[in-house]
């Protein structure tokens, strides 16, 4: 089986008006890692959300600014065709709401939907439990269970909580491909081989040796 795991960063929702900007991809057969992307794509478009990416609004909510990163490819991701090649090849698809990179997905990979998919943030839901609230009159009461945000899917369930010390920050695509690949093996039971070239290429040397030591200490 071939698992392509990835996750995207854009400048809005809506992929007819928005632009992706970062994509971040593993491809994953037996239990193992055996490519690795990380990719920064020029912009065309904002669309709508065109405002929200001023440097003082990322800052204050936490996102990454796309500026802050110079594009690695000259085209456009939707000319991208070793990216399109790896989402036709694969018979899994899994993303933190995976629904989100389906969107942008189908634009250029049209049976796209008729993938099989694994959504971490929809499988964490009855996992981590985590509280869901209304509001009435400004009386607060419980509605169900929400759906997690990764930040919070990865504080739940993912024991080894070293990886953010080697990537960088939350909102950057290579940062929460890791991340989403955490969760999906502590909701999966497996564990996912990830070899010392790809740790080398993700900049997680350091990583990789955390791993090695608690492997020769166990």
């Amino acid at each position: 089986m071939r698992i392509l795991l990835l996750d995207m960063e854009a400048t809005g929702l809506v992929p007819e008006l928005d632009d992706v900007w970062s994509i971040a991809w593993v491809v994953i057969r037996d239990n193992k890692v055996v490519k690795l992307r990380n990719r920064y794509y020029p912009i065309k478009r904002f669309g709508r959300d065109y405002w929200k990416f001023s440097k003082a609004y990322t800052e204050k909510n936490g996102l990454i600014y796309p500026a802050k990163y110079k594009p690695n490819r000259d085209h456009h991701w939707t000319e991208d065709k070793e990216l399109i090649e790896d989402i036709r090849r694969a018979d899994i698809l899994v993303g933190h709401n995976i629904k989100f990179e389906l969107g942008f997905l189908e634009l250029v990979v049209k049976e796209v939907e008729n993938k099989a998919q694994f959504c971490t943030m929809r499988a964490s839901m009855n996992v981590c439990k985590l509280l869901r609230y209304g509001y009435d009159e400004d009386i607060e009461y419980v509605v169900g269970y929400k759906y997690p945000r990764l930040s919070e899917a990865y504080d739940h369930l993912v024991k080894d909580k070293g990886l953010e010390r080697f990537l960088g920050d939350w909102h950057t695509a290579i940062y929460d491909l890791f991340a989403t690949l955490r969760v999906y093996e502590a909701l999966t039971g497996t564990r996912i081989e990830i070899p010392f070239w790809i740790w080398l290429k993700a900049g997680l040397l350091k990583g990789y040796l955390r791993e090695l030591k608690s492997k020769i200490e166990s």
